[in-house]
């Protein structure tokens, strides 16, 4: 198995005034406070934007635009059986972006390396994953 992948797509980040102008858009009376680069994806960008109540992610979709579309129906139909981040807005290509794009609500966890060396809490989230898993391919898609 490849171990390492490198991106083939330049990271985006839009201009401040862009991602305010998205962010109105989505939800009024928000104000962007930061903007930081995820790292990990290799296709789309990916930015946790920090508005005034909370964080989003701003997924940005560079590589094959149909997958926005996929998602979306993947978030919804699967909202009613695992854990899905609520998907606040999204636009396609020309609509403040020239990529189509996504605006999720960001949750918070630990990535499951951060668990190397803590058997228990590894344990645990593992078979939450099982059990996540298991339920996700009991849906008929």
């Amino acid at each position: 198995m490849k171990t390492d992948w490198e991106r083939t797509t330049p990271v985006l980040v839009p201009p401040l005034h862009v991602m305010e102008a998205l962010v109105a858009r989505a939800e009024p009376g928000q104000r962007v406070v930061a903007i930081d680069v995820l790292s990990g994806g290799l296709a789309n960008t990916n930015l946790r934007v920090r508005v005034t109540d909370g964080d989003r992610v701003l997924r940005i979709y560079q590589r094959d635009p149909r997958v926005q579309a996929k998602e979306a129906a993947l978030a919804k139909r699967l909202a009613s059986v695992v854990p899905v981040p609520e998907w606040i807005a999204a636009g396609g290509a020309g609509e403040l972006l020239p990529h189509p794009w996504a605006l999720i609500r960001w949750v918070d966890g630990t990535p499951m390396d951060a668990l190397a060396g803590h058997a228990r809490e590894l344990e645990a989230a593992v078979r939450s994953a099982g059990e996540v898993l298991a339920r996700i391919q009991a849906v008929q898609l």
